[in-house]
């Protein structure tokens, strides 16, 4: 659970600008004026290349179609022409849309394979995925802690807040 919830807080402050709101409210509690405007104009800053890289996208789509047209157009250009050249050198020009057709299908028969055990196998990863997520990022609870990796207790260390400057006199330092 840690760990998509990880990835939910991650996808959230990546849609909201969360980490920039944080820092600007940060900044406004401190009230450091020289942090709060820098955060405030790296907030605009990024939200000015967001929305272009959202204006962007249509093209790069159109980029794409572009791309996936001239291929095809090619290879039914380069097809034809290497098959001529296969006739008029002797040999047996159907004999490359026959390797085309069989290539073809092989791929489509190795996605047809694949697919499905691709398609079984995506709850199992994403399963896993999380659990590394949660084990990378999060805390376990304090029961399972404790039965998993039992702590051994420190002798000798004086408390944080009990450090010699800071310990009214006469108080000894706490010990384990």
């Amino acid at each position: 659970m840690q760990g998509w919830h990880s990835w939910l807080v991650r996808i959230w402050d990546g849609l909201t600008f969360g980490v920039h709101r944080r820092q600007i409210r940060v900044a406004e509690q401190t009230g450091n004026a020289e942090a709060l405007t820098t955060w405030m104009d790296r907030k605009q800053q990024a939200m000015r290349e967001h929305r272009a890289r959202l204006m962007e996208l249509p093209l790069m789509l159109m980029g794409l179609l572009k791309v996936v047209v001239v291929v095809l157009l090619a290879m039914a250009v380069l097809i034809p022409l290497i098959a001529a050249l296969v006739w008029a050198t002797g040999g047996d020009g159907i004999e490359v849309f026959r390797w085309c057709r069989d290539t073809l299908r092989w791929i489509f028969d190795a996605i047809a394979f694949v697919w499905p055990w691709f398609v079984v196998s995506l709850p199992v990863l994403f399963v896993v995925a999380g659990w590394r997520e949660g084990r990378r990022r999060g805390k376990p609870p304090l029961l399972y802690d404790a039965a998993v990796r039992p702590r051994k207790r420190p002798s000798g260390i004086i408390p944080k807040g009990l450090l010699p400057e800071a310990r009214p006199r006469g108080l000894e330092p706490l010990t384990f």
